[in-house]
């Protein structure tokens, strides 16, 4: 077949070496145009965010809020070597055995006592020492895995279980020092920078309050005893604030950010899964990412640092008001459906635990030591107080701020402040009826044995 005069039927054929040219200069086009709008949208943008974030005195580096902590005053060596001693067993497994001994024979977890004495012997070491920070690699985006708060969460719930021991042996200052034991554990427990740090503080200075609760029950009708079971929770310093916590939410989020590879929240997932392996960083010397996409994450990312470092602040004697504030923005973003969006949500908590866990435990010390103060008008009057008022205590609900409520029915006695739920749910809470009264009961509640 013959072509037109002057056109062959081979010159159709396409060339594919035009073809592969052509497309290297779309690629280079297409960088071209993202380069420039890097320089020109991206990076002037984070340069402006992260001066306004180290302006706020928000940390861009670890040196910038991890405290130097001197050998002789940091209690981490103690807890480390409880942990050891408790080898080939975590101390979490230690508890779960103890727990088991403790609710069916007295004897037999008196002489596990004996046995692993030592651990908690060393749990008691580490609190006469004022100071917590463990040697971690605050870069790493696995920092969050913190076992040793796990841990010192089950040595609180053993040093609880023998407090309740020598209270029903008579022996009650040896219960109150474990009481008093606990409560250090917890106060060394939040100076780690992290809301991890936070949570794990208020979990044992809570198992504090409810273990008083139970020590109080063999001397309900010794008023002397009370009172000095009162004092010593009186003591206890639950004041906590997230200052420190944020500082180190924030850097920990900058240093993710520095080790993600391309910006892909799947890459994030499994760095926070691959614990303890080298994770390579991609950032320049000045700890800025190289990748766009992580660029555009972090300007965002520093700026509801920003917003929620400004927040505590102003909300300094109000814990609560400052997350709810947070987490109402945290809210709308999860409105959102960008990529962007997504990922900011992805990493911050949620910042009503914490607050509301504050909340809850100031109430549930207030509520303790009123519980006390009742024993003791008991114990007189051979009568439960009708009221607060009849024993001159106050004691309001952080969440509704009215008073608390008293109730006495079938012989339990109930100090109790509206749940998350701001409603009078009659001093219950249970998760299968959604009640959720924040409450202090006499007698309290049996032990479960874990199955």
């Amino acid at each position: 077949m013959k072509g037109k005069p002057g056109y062959s039927i081979k010159s159709q054929k396409p060339k594919i070496g035009a073809w592969l040219y052509a497309l290297v200069l779309v690629a280079a086009a297409c960088y071209g145009l993202l380069k420039v709008f890097d320089y020109v949208f991206v990076s002037p943008q984070l340069e402006s965010v992260i001066a306004e974030y180290k302006a706020e005195g928000l940390p861009w580096v670890a040196e910038d809020y991890v405290p130097h902590v001197d050998e002789q005053e940091n209690a981490a060596s103690d807890i480390l070597t409880a942990i050891n001693l408790a080898s080939p067993k975590t101390i979490v497994e230690l508890e779960e055995e103890a727990s088991e001994l403790f609710n069916k024979d007295l004897a037999e977890f008196e002489k596990w006592l004996q046995a692993h004495g030592l651990v908690l012997d060393k749990v008691v070491s580490a609190t006469q020492k004022p100071k917590l920070l463990f040697d971690r690699d605050w870069g790493a985006p696995n920092y969050a895995l913190f076992s040793e708060h796990s841990e010192m969460k089950a040595a609180a719930k053993l040093l609880a279980k023998r407090a309740e021991l020598m209270a029903r042996r008579g022996k009650l200052d040896r219960a109150i020092s474990d009481l008093l034991t606990i409560g250090k554990l917890g106060s060394l427990l939040i100076q780690e920078p992290t809301f991890i740090a936070v949570l794990s503080a208020l979990s044992a200075h809570s198992i504090t309050y409810s273990s008083a609760i139970r020590v109080a029950e063999p001397f309900k009708d010794n008023p002397a005893a009370l009172a000095k079971i009162q004092e010593a929770v009186e003591t206890i310093d639950s004041s906590f604030t997230l200052d420190q916590a944020m500082m180190g939410e924030a850097y920990t989020h900058v240093a993710l950010l520095r080790n993600m590879q391309g910006g892909s929240l799947k890459q994030v997932n499994k760095s926070l899964s691959d614990a303890g392996k080298p994770v390579p960083k991609d950032y320049s010397r000045d700890g800025v990412p190289t990748s766009m996409t992580v660029r555009a994450y972090m300007a965002r990312n520093l700026r509801t640092h920003i917003f929620m470092h400004r927040e505590i602040r102003a909300n300094r004697h109000s814990v609560l008001q400052a997350t709810q504030n947070i987490e109402a923005l945290m809210d709308q973003k999860r409105e959102h459906h960008t990529a962007s969006e997504n990922f900011d949500v992805f990493i911050f908590l949620d910042m009503r635990s914490p607050g509301i866990a504050l909340a809850r435990l100031e109430s549930t010390k207030q509520m303790t030591l009123a519980m006390l103060e009742c024993l003791q008008f008991r114990a007189t009057n051979k009568r439960y107080p009708s009221s607060l008022d009849e024993i001159k205590m106050e004691v309001r609900d952080p969440l509704t701020g009215k008073p608390v409520r008293v109730a006495e029915e079938q012989g339990v006695f109930k100090i109790y402040a509206n749940g998350k739920n701001r409603i009078d749910d009659g001093g219950e809470a249970s998760e299968e009826s959604k009640k959720d009264d924040w409450v202090v009961r006499f007698p309290p509640k049996q032990r479960q044995v874990k199955k």
